[in-house]
């Protein structure tokens, strides 16, 4: 019948984007994969493949039957549903089902994966903020794929600790991120002596934020942006529509399309600071020694706030503006690169464990 075959579900930019690794490292152990694409994102993923490797984990993507999807939870249901059946049709053997992260996607298939009878390998296990509202619905998502999952692939030793404190004791394996492997594959390590360009990049599109982002970013244009002259302030905009109103009537943060994978994270490695409220944007500036401020009122990564690479600065636009101003003024966070989040070799140690 062959050997057994990973399956391997991915919807999202950030599932395709560490994922990516995790498959490379089974082929070179000679463990067959499939990669089922959910459907959750479209646009995104096209705009990604600016990275040979993305378009080389893109060419492997099978549809796993795009769904509408009305919300997270439903467009979960669905999936579930999806690959569950689709499980109890193939007619070769199955390893697992690999997921990652705390997408809509990632739970959906877990969940399916259960349903079939299937194991489950969850790759970024562990990660928690600690409050179930934010971010939301994924904190609920990774809570519970880590119930499911057989395999616990924690990317640090906090998360390990985290994981074990949650009950799960013989099934982890702390492994790096993978994320910081592909960050590699799209930056050369030498860059990071480079002098930083007078730039502040700015990336938001939580949910949690979408009642008071036009607030928020609005405090950063008429604050923070004139408070320290000669910075471009740029901000590749989310293309929901939601994010897309937000940026309108800016006077002085520059607006533009979504940037591919490669492009953003080359952008990332020369700027002075990052403005952000996403989890793998603190991970990627950590390792590359970029300042980064997270508009949450807590991170989910604090291995970074820690090590003082991270200021969290909440999400009330006025006392995040002026967090920013402040460290733009008077910078505090550290320009070395930091190691904490992986050294590049995630994927391979995923890909040993599972082989096993």
């Amino acid at each position: 019948m062959g050997r057994p075959v990973w399956v391997v579900v991915a919807g999202t930019r950030p599932e395709a984007t560490k994922l990516a690794s995790v498959v490379r490292g089974l082929e070179y152990q000679g463990q067959p994969t499939l990669v089922l694409g959910s459907g959750q994102h479209t646009d995104l993923l096209t705009t990604s493949a600016d990275s040979p490797w993305m378009q080389t984990f893109l060419d492997q993507w099978t549809p796993l039957g795009t769904v509408a999807h009305p919300g997270p939870g439903q467009f979960a249901a669905q999936v579930a549903d999806t690959l569950a059946a689709y499980l109890g049709k193939v007619t070769f053997p199955v390893a697992g089902v690999i997921v990652q992260g705390d997408t809509a996607t990632a739970y959906g298939a877990a969940q399916g994966a259960q349903k079939a009878g299937v194991p489950v390998a969850h790759v970024e296990a562990g990660i928690r903020s600690g409050d179930p509202q934010d971010p939301w619905p994924e904190e609920t998502f990774r809570v519970a794929i880590d119930r499911i999952a057989a395999w616990h692939l924690a990317p640090t030793a906090l998360c390990e600790a985290r994981l074990k404190g949650e009950g799960v004791l013989d099934t982890i394996t702390v492994t790096g991120n993978t994320g910081i492997d592909t960050l590699w594959w799209d930056v050369d390590p030498p860059g990071l002596v480079q002098t930083p360009l007078p730039l502040v990049l700015i990336t938001m599109h939580r949910r949690e934020r979408w009642a008071r982002l036009a607030q928020i970013v609005g405090a950063l244009d008429d604050r923070a942006a004139v408070a320290v002259p000669g910075l471009r302030w740029y901000w590749p905009v989310h293309p929901n529509p939601i994010i897309q109103k937000a940026a309108v009537g800016l006077k002085h943060i520059e607006i533009g399309p979504p940037m591919g994978t490669r492009e953003f994270r080359r952008a990332l490695a020369r700027a002075r600071l990052v403005v952000t409220d996403s989890g793998g944007v603190q991970e990627e500036a950590a390792a590359l020694g970029v300042p980064c401020c997270v508009v949450r009122p807590v991170s989910d990564r604090p291995e970074s706030v820690t090590s003082g690479h991270t200021l969290v600065v909440g999400a009330d636009p006025e006392e995040a503006a002026e967090a920013v101003m402040r460290e733009l003024r008077h910078p505090t966070l550290s320009r070395e690169g930091f190691q904490g989040f992986g050294d590049g070799q995630a994927g391979e140690r995923i890909a040993q464990t599972l082989a096993q």
